[in-house]
This record gives C-alpha cells, sequence and structure tokens, in this order.
C-alpha cells in the first residue's frame, strides 16, 4: 500500500477501511489486558491505529480525487503516516516488552 501511495498509484484496493477487520484491530478487540498497564497500552494502540486508518482513507479518496498531486502524497506519507506508522510499531513494542515481564514475573 505505501509503496503504490509513494509512486501516487490508487491503492484503495488494498486498503481496509474498517479498522475493526484489519489484523492489528482484531487483535485490538480479541485482546483481554491482564492489567492496567496493558490496558492503557491498548487503549493508546487502539487509538493511533484508528487514526493512522483513517490517515490512509483521506489520502486514498484525495489520491482518487485529484486532489492531491505526488508531492502531496509524499508529504502526507512523511508528516503524517509515517510517525503514526512508528508510534504504532513502538507501543505494540512497549506492550509485547511489558507482557514478556509479566510472564517471566509469573
Amino acid at each position: 500500500m505505501i509503496k503504490e501511495a509513494l509512486k501516487c498509484n490508487d491503492f484503495s484496493h488494498m486498503l481496509e477501511l474498517d479498522h475493526t477487520k484489519c489484523s492489528i484491530g482484531q487483535f485490538i478487540l480479541d485482546f483481554t489486558p491482564p492489567d492496567e498497564t496493558s490496558k492503557r497500552l491498548i487503549e493508546e494502540i487502539a487509538r493511533i491505529h484508528e487514526k493512522l486508518h483513517s490517515e490512509f482513507r483521506k489520502l486514498s479518496e484525495d489520491l482518487k480525487s485529484g486532489q492531491v498531486d505526488c508531492e502531496d502524497v509524499k508529504k502526507r506519507l512523511k508528516q503524517r503516516l509515517f510517525p503514526l506508522l512508528n508510534e504504532l510499531v513502538d507501543l505494540l513494542t512497549d506492550l509485547s516488552n511489558h507482557l514478556e515481564k509479566l510472564e517471566a514475573e509469573r
């Protein structure tokens, strides 16, 4: 999807519009936090994840309608989408590390 966006190609056929139906969305729905830290992390993951879907959806719509050119697409990816992706990866890593720590304590 990102590769197609960087080429300024329509990527809407690759985009899952419903943030609850992708693999991360399913994980968020199925995950039962074992403690308050996990609960806080999963809530933040859900917030960033939903925002990421929204940003990709807006970019896709703008690209399809011709409201953005290639430079605009690259700028939005760099300024808005990549930071969200990085934040999501960091939060998922934090959750994984926290869960490993909990498991080790048991």
